[in-house]
């Protein structure tokens, strides 16, 4: 077997660093594709909106989770988290276009609902700021019922 040169061997050690450094690179952006949470959800909203401050959690008649209350600008939001999915998608499918109706309970919202879903959120932003739902709409895709 041949020995290497220092010039060789130099060479060997940096083609291993940059494929490790590539598998980790990959590694690393696939993750950043994982499921949404309600965390993850949260410091990407401050990241745009830094004056946010979650508010105490509420329970409401018409979702089978609790809301995690935000509150942005003159605006509100609410995550409401679901165990998967699919629990969210089934509870989403009850809401009316107008959003003013969840099952058959009507609500008089203190401001117009805009929802939007992923993953496992269920999201409701009360208010009429144009560059927050630009911004709600980057970080979990369209309104898919609401004003």
């Amino acid at each position: 077997m041949k020995k290497l040169s220092k010039k060789e061997m130099y060479s060997v050690i940096i083609a291993v660093v940059l494929i490790v450094g590539s598998v980790f690179y990959i590694i690393n952006k696939a993750n950043s594709n994982e499921a949404l949470d309600a965390i993850a959800f949260f410091d990407k909203l401050k990241k745009y909106e830094p004056g946010i401050r979650a508010e105490n959690t509420s329970k409401v008649i018409f979702f089978n989770v609790e809301a995690k209350n935000i509150k942005i600008g003159e605006g509100k939001i609410q995550i409401f988290e679901y165990p998967s999915a699919e629990e969210m998608e089934k509870e989403a499918s009850r809401i009316s276009d107008d959003g003013y109706q969840v099952k058959n309970v009507m609500i008089n919202w203190i401001k117009p609902p805009h929802f939007y879903k992923k993953d496992s959120l269920l999201i409701v932003y009360l208010g009429e700021n144009r560059s927050i739902m630009d911004e709600l709409e980057k970080i979990v895709g369209k309104q898919f019922k609401g004003k």
